[in-house]
Formats: C-alpha cells, structure tokens, sequence
C-alpha cells in the first residue's frame, strides 16, 4: 500500500481555503501550485473526488498501479477545527 498523505493534506488545506472539495485533480494540483511551496503533491496518476451524503468526500488516488482510497467524514472535519 503506497503512501498517499500528501493528498489528504492538500485536500483539506483546499477544503478548508475554498469551503468545499476540489472537483478533480487538476484543480487540486493548481491549488498546489499557487501555495507559494507550502504545499507539495507527488504525481499521481489519476486523483479522483466522490462527494458523501454526510458532506465528507471520497477520495481515491492511482499512482504507479497502486490504488488508494480514504473517506472523510463531515464529522472528521469537525473534529479537526
């Protein structure tokens, strides 16, 4: 299982700025890039974005054929302010 920290990081930190969830990977790299080298964000292969009932998002991230996913929960954002 490959590590994929930095896009959870970098999701939030957009959650956080934009007061919603990027809408794919493009946007999230731009937003990377225009952090002044605050934030980093490998290459991936393909980043993907499926909002949740409950507000959270889904996230599932490919890079060098591994796959990986994380949820997070309008709770776990809460809980992290």
């Amino acid at each position: 299982m490959s590590d994929m920290r930095d896009v959870g990081f970098t999701s939030e930190a957009f959650y956080r700025k934009q007061k919603r969830w990027p809408t794919g990977y493009p946007e999230l790299a731009e937003f990377v890039e225009h952090s002044d080298d605050y934030l980093r964000l490998r290459h991936y292969d393909e980043i993907s974005f499926s909002p949740q009932p409950d507000g959270g998002i889904q996230i599932v991230a490919v890079r060098s054929g591994n796959t990986n996913r994380i949820t997070y929960t309008a709770q776990d954002l809460e809980q992290k302010r």
